[in-house]
């Protein structure tokens, strides 16, 4: 291993102590939903059943960036009017979308590998560095703002 991974590595790990969440774990196989799940749960309820099955969502790809700050997905999605429109989001180690496709197509792209190169060509365009600070930032917000409402009460 190479310092430029150990220093990546233990960056990541303080980052996961600050915080309080572990780092995306890499999809192998499986059921993408349910892995979707497993890594969002508790940090957002994007992809949990009733709100898949109400938007008729479905997950097609699962991707980690920034050695697991950020989670990346393909889903397919059908809007109200119209045939299935694919597109790429990014969630942060917090569970926030960083990144959602922006299309002509007001819901997506028309198929699965557009959206995949459009995932993968923002997911490797993060700067591992700035995600971990502007990460610990937000975190450092929110637990701020918690604690600002215990205050007042």
């Amino acid at each position: 291993m190479t310092t430029d991974t150990d220093t990546l590595r233990s960056l990541v790990t303080s980052l996961e102590r600050k915080t309080g969440q572990r780092a995306y774990e890499k999809y192998h196989c499986g059921n993408s939903a349910e892995h979707c799940n497993k890594q969002l749960d508790r940090r957002s309820y994007y992809y949990n059943d009733g709100n898949r099955r109400f938007f008729n969502c479905r997950v097609l790809e699962v991707r980690t960036f920034c050695n697991g700050l950020l989670l990346g997905t393909v889903e397919s999605v059908k809007p109200p009017e119209g045939s299935r429109v694919f597109r790429a989001v990014i969630f942060d180690l917090l569970g926030y979308i960083v990144h959602r496709s922006v299309t002509s197509n007001p819901f997506g792209w028309k198929t699965s590998k557009t959206a995949l190169k459009e995932l993968l060509e923002v997911g490797k365009s993060y700067n591992i560095q700035v995600e971990a600070a502007r990460v610990l930032e937000l975190a450092i917000l929110e637990t701020t703002d918690k604690l600002g409402q215990l205050n007042k009460e």
